[in-house]
């Protein structure tokens, strides 16, 4: 609503208008439901996974993504592989933990490593183009795991991501496309195994981009809530 007091959700209803909420990111992490809006909702949505445990009955969605706005995909052509992530919130990311399992594998590995912050989203489009490996979060708080929009950019552009995932989650994700990776070594035994395995990047990365269009592409959203629609009477 445009008021904390649901004052023109009310007004809406009042005029026969159907009413769905759906909660993103920290709404119910942080903030909790309002009530008055959750009793006007017709329909109540998210897109979080771990919203379901916080609000066993809302329904599921996946996020919306258009796969037609990324840029095509350049092969990396140097000796070097190019690994990326691109933290919008560093706690929540864990980029303090990634960082340090990028500084022990160098000791390992040569490769280079692109921590993208606070630079214009094509210019992050135009490096993960042509990257080899995607890091979304490992270690973060707050909710802090599975993956958001630089994850289905890094997915969509072909690109295997790794990223942390309760074991109950991992199981739940149809057709998982994601290299999990929990704590710091795991990280590292993920990063060390995909640096060194070219031909499983290629196509874990092929899965990854079908993965995106097949739950998260606009024909396959709209069909869900096209049928959450039906089962909530907001349509006929």
């Amino acid at each position: 609503d445009f008021f904390r007091n649901s004052a023109q959700a009310r007004k809406w209803k009042r005029g026969g208008k159907k009413i769905i909420c759906c909660y993103y990111g920290s709404d119910l992490r942080v903030r909790g439901i309002i009530q008055e809006m959750e009793e006007l909702a017709d329909i109540s949505i998210t897109a979080e996974y771990d919203h379901l445990a916080l609000k066993p009955d809302l329904e599921f969605m996946f996020y919306p993504y258009d796969l037609s706005e990324l840029p095509s995909p350049i092969e990396n052509t140097s000796e070097k592989v190019r690994i990326v992530h691109s933290p919008t919130n560093r706690k929540y990311k864990g980029t303090d933990l990634i960082i340090k399992v990028i500084d022990r594998l160098k000791m390992k590995r040569d490769f280079d490593f692109y921590l993208l912050e606070n630079t214009p989203r094509q210019q992050f489009l135009e490096i993960k183009k042509v990257s080899d490996i995607g890091i979304e979060c490992v270690g973060g708080i707050n909710g802090g795991y599975g993956y958001g929009k630089s994850g289905l950019e890094m997915l969509g552009l072909g690109i295997p991501v790794i990223t942390s995932m309760p074991d109950e989650y991992n199981k739940w994700l149809p057709e998982n496309p994601f290299v999990v990776a929990n704590d710091e070594d795991e990280l590292f035994d993920q990063l060390l195994f995909l640096i060194d395995n070219i031909e499983y990047r290629k196509d874990l990365g092929k899965k990854s981009k079908y993965w995106v269009d097949n739950y998260h592409g606009f024909a396959a959203v709209n069909k869900r809530l096209y049928e959450l629609y039906k089962k909530y009477g907001v349509v006929t």
